[in-house]
């Protein structure tokens, strides 16, 4: 890593302290981690019922598909 170059002293980005120390820089507010972790777990559970919806049209359409062939097997 190189210091920040045009400063009367050496200085080095906040990141790269960070490294050396191992502590690790957050990009994020706690306020927006909090808001990003709920639209998470808001599109987790829409992406269960959505997942669960299809399920149940599939199974619906398997058993027309099922019907429907019965019914032509008695015609033909």
């Amino acid at each position: 890593m190189q210091p920040v170059k045009g400063l009367p002293v050496i200085r080095f980005n906040p990141h790269y302290i960070a490294e050396l120390e191992g502590t690790k820089l957050e990009k994020l507010s706690p306020h927006e981690r909090r808001r990003l972790e709920r639209e998470i777990e808001r599109l987790k559970i829409e992406n269960e019922k959505l997942r669960k919806a299809l399920l149940t049209v599939l199974s619906i359409t398997s058993e027309a598909t099922n019907f429907i062939t019965e019914k032509e097997d008695l015609y033909y």
